[in-house]
């Protein structure tokens, strides 16, 4: 048996990854129709993935195998049978199932892609926080978030400030602005039994100048203070300045920030799966399967690793389902449409509106929450067809009746993606819509995938008590985490019982 050294093994998991670039590109996405999954960095994050995945593959097999000579019968069990979309290129074996579930389950969508070196490993996301109260927020306050819209209270640098101070009696008001002023550009407004006196600092001389009132104003540059004569109760004062920064030598008013870390926790457990075969029933399907073979059909040893990898990856789905119907629960408007009293013969022309305002509703209600678009839609059985009979917004598939669960289609150029999963969240009466997200740098999204060991298949044993009988073993080792649960916006439309 040739010996396989890491080198020669990690060049052959590099050709695998060139050949099969645009695969992880775009997924089950149509290049004409959709934009892809992964941008450039996305892909060299996702490569660098498998390469770690890889390397704790090669790892365990060379501790498993007890050596290098025995390392590529232990990959060669799983590289017998693959997919027509890498058979062109070396195969990887396990790399291979890595690859297609990094491509067609619901990870590109909405999950950023981790190797873990670990069983239980911590990813971090950071947000940009601010040190100091000043620019218009407070110590703590997000200013620039992952998952949160622009803070429109900050403003950087001087700027106008507005004070308005009603007078308790009869006495001289002060205006207190905690800054140093620039000079000649102090407004000053009085309201003097509702007559209103605007009077301004026009020779920088630290007085305020009006005409028609015997009230006075000085300004103090230095302190940041207007103090004006007697005002009576009920009439107000009220100032506008310059804030003078090139004066705060301390940086005290200036915004400070700073990156806050989030870490969330990506804790992977094993997927096991026992694959059993009877050495008569295979060899009656193989003679079957003979002349359909020899004209271009099915081999049994694909089709049934097909079947394997399929339960595999349906599997992994479901485990991002679940999370994003968890994470959906902390979303507390749901955007709703009430089709109960629709009727074909009132309401025909009206309804595709109505469903397509809808989904601009949930769209811009996930923005305006999060500060990021939406990158895909998740629905059911029933939601899909909603979808499927909007003929000006939705593009489906050409498999769309022949494909339960995977991309059906686009709806105003946004993937939709259909699992039967969901038709068991939701009743009779409802079609439930999610929008999730996930940046095509692989950077943030609303879930993320770890995967410490790729599927990975076990020797052949036979049975002791029924020698024709035998199996083999599947196992993994994967997680899925919510990031940000804001980052999912939930909606539901309402029919007739």
């Amino acid at each position: 048996m040739k010996k396989v050294s890491r080198e020669e093994y990690m060049r052959a998991v590099d050709g695998k990854l060139r050949a099969t670039t645009n695969l992880l590109r775009f997924g089950p996405i149509d290049p004409k129709i959709g934009k892809p999954l992964r941008d450039d960095l996305g892909i060299a994050v996702t490569f660098a993935n498998i390469r770690q995945i890889a390397g704790n593959l090669f790892d365990h097999a060379m501790i498993r195998s007890n050596g290098r000579e025995k390392f590529a019968q232990e990959l060669a069990n799983f590289s017998n049978a693959g997919y027509a979309d890498v058979s062109s290129v070396q195969t990887i074996g396990a790399i291979d199932v890595t690859i297609m579930t990094l491509a067609n389950s619901l990870v590109p969508f909405l999950a950023v892609d981790r190797a873990m070196s670990n069983p239980i490993d911590t990813i971090y996301f950071s947000d940009m926080v601010a040190v100091n109260s000043a620019a218009g927020v407070s110590a703590g306050d997000t200013v620039i978030g992952n998952f949160t819209p622009p803070n429109t209270a900050v403003r950087l640098g001087p700027a106008t400030l507005s004070l308005t101070t009603v007078a308790g009696g009869t006495g001289p008001v002060t205006l207190s602005f905690g800054y140093p002023l620039v000079p000649g550009n102090t407004v000053v407004t009085l309201i003097i039994s509702s007559v209103t006196y605007v009077g301004q600092d026009f020779k920088s001389d630290g007085n305020v100048y009006f005409t028609g009132t015997s009230v006075t104003a000085t300004v103090d540059y230095v302190g940041g203070t207007i103090t004006t004569s007697s005002v009576v109760s009920g009439n107000s004062v009220n100032g506008v300045v310059l804030l003078d920064v090139s004066k705060d030598e301390t940086g005290t008013n200036v915004l400070k920030v700073k990156p806050l870390y989030t870490a969330t926790q990506l804790v992977t457990s094993p997927k096991n799966l026992i694959y059993e075969q009877n050495a008569a029933n295979s060899m009656y399907m193989n003679r079957i399967l003979a002349t359909a073979k020899a004209v271009g059909g099915l081999d049994y040893a694909s089709l049934h690793f097909n079947r394997v990898n399929n339960i595999y990856i349906d599997d992994v789905n479901r485990d991002i389902l679940r999370a994003l119907i968890a994470a959906s629960a902390s979303d507390s408007s749901v955007t709703t449409l009430d089709l109960s009293t629709y009727t074909v013969s009132s309401q025909a022309g009206s309804k595709n509106d109505l469903v397509a305002r809808f989904f601009i509703a949930m769209r811009t209600a996930f923005l305006a929450k999060t500060g990021v678009a939406p990158t895909v839609i998740v629905t059911s059985t029933r939601g899909s067809a909603e979808l499927e009979s909007h003929p000006t917004k939705f593009v489906a598939n050409p498999d769309f009746y022949q494909v339960l669960n995977g991309l059906v289609g686009y709806f105003d150029g946004m993937p939709v993606f259909r699992h039967n999963y969901m038709d068991f969240a939701e009743t009779s009466t409802h079609a439930t819509f999610y929008m999730a997200a996930k940046l095509p740098d692989n950077s943030s999204g609303t879930l993320a995938f770890g995967e410490f060991l790729p599927l990975t298949q076990t020797a052949t044993v036979g049975n002791f008590d029924n020698p024709i009988e035998s199996a083999t073993g599947f196992f993994s080792q994967v997680g899925t985490a919510t990031i940000q649960n804001t980052l999912v916006k939930k909606g539901q439309i309402t029919y007739a019982s």
